[in-house]
């Protein structure tokens, strides 16, 4: 049986939650759990390693920022692009860009621009 690519079933201990891949924010690491932040404000954290998670998400939307972070790029406000980079998502978070990955992330997203007449 096959899912959708745009849902994804995150299973904790006691509940499975199905959730549509374009509602995740960003996906923080703690070792080897990971959390899961929704556009809902809620957030899941689920026993599997950002490493998987990552391989999980479509890769034309989510991109690995850091160590401990993969984000959603539809949900970004804005990029600081100073000596130190941080990414500031829709809902206030500000994330930290690793330096080893800012040329990569820089590149992803130039690539990724999109210009919206209405």
């Amino acid at each position: 049986m096959s899912y959708p690519k745009h849902k994804i079933i995150l299973s904790t201990q006691n509940t499975f939650f199905f959730i549509e891949e374009q509602s995740i924010l960003y996906c923080k690491s703690n070792n080897c759990f990971t959390t899961f932040y929704l556009e809902n404000g809620e957030e899941i954290t689920v026993s599997c390693s950002i490493k998987k998670v990552e391989k999980l998400l479509d890769e034309l939307f989510f991109v690995r920022i850091h160590q401990s972070f993969i984000i959603n790029v539809n949900h970004i406000s804005r990029v600081h692009k100073a000596t130190v980079c941080k990414v500031l998502m829709r809902n206030g978070e500000l994330l930290p860009i690793s330096s080893r990955r800012k040329r990569y992330i820089m590149q992803f997203l130039h690539n990724s621009v999109r210009i919206q007449i209405p």
